[in-house]
């Protein structure tokens, strides 16, 4: 029980000393993390994340979100840790093959609000991490007060984005077509030139 105690200090304070990012973003947060971005609204949805193009895109997909409700994770994607039971900080595994099936992952932490840290005095309720390519396992800690009080976690979501699929531009498909052009009327000349010399 000691060395537990121990261990969650340890890690609450390496949390708190190095540059992670939190909620808001500022504030802990989920490490390691490669951007951070404050929440529009009361909830994060894939609609509000499209339509406000968070990290520059407007094609994310909801995947999963475990809350206190008793969802828990979809195996098929991650395995969350702690969230469930609101606790201020956890842990969770991204799937074996996840970074195959999608090119980007961010995470969306939710709780009760706080106040950004530019002291604007807008009231952040969640913020979106993206997730560092490749990596499979991560801490969260939910920090949402100036004076380093944790707060419970209401939701933990998981969005991804799947490789944007490259559109033929108009110049390559015309050259393209006039080169698939070009081989049948060889074809044909070639045809013509073995009938008129079997003739």
């Amino acid at each position: 029980m000691k060395t537990r105690l121990l261990g969650l200090v340890a890690t609450s304070a390496l949390l708190l000393s190095s540059a992670a990012q939190a909620v808001p973003c500022g504030w802990y947060g989920v490490e390691p993390s490669s951007q951070c971005q404050n929440g529009v609204g009361v909830l994060d949805s894939q609609a509000i994340l499209n339509a406000n193009n968070y990290f520059g895109s407007s094609n994310w997909q909801f995947l999963d979100r475990v809350d206190t409700s008793g969802d828990r994770s979809n195996r098929d994607y991650w395995r969350v840790v702690g969230a469930l039971r609101g606790l201020p900080q956890g842990g969770f595994t991204l799937a074996t093959g996840i970074w195959d099936q999608y090119w980007k992952l961010a995470v969306a932490l939710k709780g009760p609000g706080a106040y950004a840290q530019d002291n604007t005095g807008t009231e952040v309720n969640w913020s979106l991490y993206m997730l560092p390519r490749g990596t499979n396992l991560y801490e969260w800690v939910y920090g949402a007060t100036r004076s380093g009080v944790l707060r419970n976690l209401f939701a933990i979501t998981l969005y991804g984005m799947t490789r944007p699929t490259s559109i033929a531009e108009p110049l390559t498909v015309f050259l393209m077509l006039t080169g698939v052009a070009g081989v049948v009327l060889l074809a044909r000349r070639r045809d013509r030139g073995a009938i008129a010399i079997r003739g």
